[in-house]
């Protein structure tokens, strides 16, 4: 499949891909998504404000419900959960920091 697309701002751009059922899958329709593919617009970064402030309170409420439930069974996997949260926290505080 070949395609053009105009593209006007920042964004991500995703394939999606959906079929007939069939014998081997007796759920319905066949569907596939891939990976998005982030695209740039004149040097204006995707995200935005709002959405990563958005994110950083999610991550802060899960990270509330993991220590509220605690049933990471490790100190090493707790520490790699952290790690993970932390790593998704710097994500959003870049998209911030980015924006004008």
């Amino acid at each position: 499949m070949e395609r053009t697309v105009r593209i006007e701002r920042s964004g991500w751009l995703a394939l999606v891909a959906s079929g007939p059922p069939h014998a081997d899958l007796p759920a319905g329709k066949l569907y596939a998504h891939t990976s998005p593919v982030y695209v740039r617009v004149a040097g204006k970064p995707a995200g935005s404000r709002a959405d990563a402030e958005y994110f950083l309170a999610w991550i802060d409420r899960l990270e509330a419900a993991i220590r509220q439930r605690d049933r990471i069974p490790s100190d090493p996997l707790k520490n790699h959960v952290a790690d993970q949260l932390n790593a998704a926290r710097a994500v959003y505080h870049r998209i911030i920091a980015e924006e004008p």
